[in-house]
């Protein structure tokens, strides 16, 4: 069935097709023409291929500079251990050689103590003789001097003279014995600090300061915290400085020299004449762990 006769209906001829055509074939032929950057196809493609390139390098270059972060990291641990390490062997000496000391002081301490009780034994007989043969003397005089013809007091004096003077040497014998006692008592006492003293411990300083003008003084203390080989960490800027300078320690016994130590130097470090006080705090650190707070008032 034919379609209406409807004038609203375009009506296409053969020389309408063929005049679209020959516009489209000028169309990509201009379009072939153009610059190849120029056309939105390509123009689009290299784009994208531009963008996949410079991902593909940043992706690499992010994953070698991860690499080299953990290669320093691998290399900053390696030195740490090697650091380490030979703290524990420079500990381990000093501990050997303290336990050498150590032996030798108790052997001299057990042969003090053999003479101490010989020279004590011995002082008691020579005080027992002296004392048994002054009696005997006086006693002998007072028969000479009660007698029918009492002889001079020259004779006498010649007569008992000698054991008189072995008498006197008897009792300075029995006072050089009572000091080589006292001498002895007071070796006994230092030996017996000798062997309390507790074995060197690894340090681990942390100084903490409450601004950074203060760092020049905390760099300071930390060069002489290392001439005596105690190790500090680091020095950080903290917010709740205390008012007064303090030294933190959280082993009463192990760490007692060791913060004594550190005080003594924070004294000698801070200017004036006041004495640095040592707080111990109960927490679960590491033995020979110490922290360094200066005060606000250190400049």
């Amino acid at each position: 069935m034919p379609p209406p006769d409807d004038e609203s209906v375009p009506r296409y001829t053969d020389a309408d097709k063929t005049h679209w055509e020959v516009e489209k074939l000028k169309a990509e032929a201009q379009n072939v023409r153009r610059p190849f950057l120029r056309t939105p196809a390509n123009a689009i493609s290299l784009a994208t291929g531009a963008i996949a390139v410079v991902g593909s390098v940043f992706q690499y270059l992010r994953t070698d500079f991860e690499a080299q972060q953990v290669a320093i990291t691998k290399e900053r641990n390696k030195l740490e251990i090697e650091r380490l390490e030979a703290k524990r062997d420079t500990v381990q000496r000093e501990h050997d050689a303290f336990a050498s000391q150590r032996d030798q002081l108790r052997a001299e301490l057990a042969a003090i103590q053999a003479a101490a009780e010989s020279t004590s034994l011995a002082r008691r007989a020579l005080e027992e003789a002296a004392k048994s043969t002054e009696q005997r003397l006086a006693a002998l005089k007072s028969r000479l001097t009660s007698a029918q013809n009492p002889p001079t007091p020259q004779q006498i004096q010649q007569t008992f003279g000698p054991f008189e003077s072995s008498l006197a040497n008897v009792k300075q014998s029995s006072e050089r014995s009572a000091q080589t006692a006292q001498a002895s008592s007071k070796r006994l006492e230092e030996i017996g600090y000798e062997l309390q003293r507790p074995v060197a411990v690894i340090s681990r300083v942390f100084i903490h300061i409450g601004r950074e003008e203060q760092r020049p003084l905390a760099e300071r203390l930390q060069r002489e915290l290392a001439a005596k080989n105690l190790h500090v960490v680091g020095i950080e800027v903290v917010e709740s400085a205390p008012a007064s300078s303090e030294v933190r320690y959280f082993h009463r016994v192990e760490d007692r020299r060791l913060v004594g130590t550190v005080a003594h130097i924070l004294d000698s470090v801070l200017p004036g004449d006041r004495k640095v006080q040592a707080r111990f705090l109960a927490a679960k650190t590491r033995v020979g762990t110490i922290e360094v707070w200066l005060g606000m008032d250190a400049k």
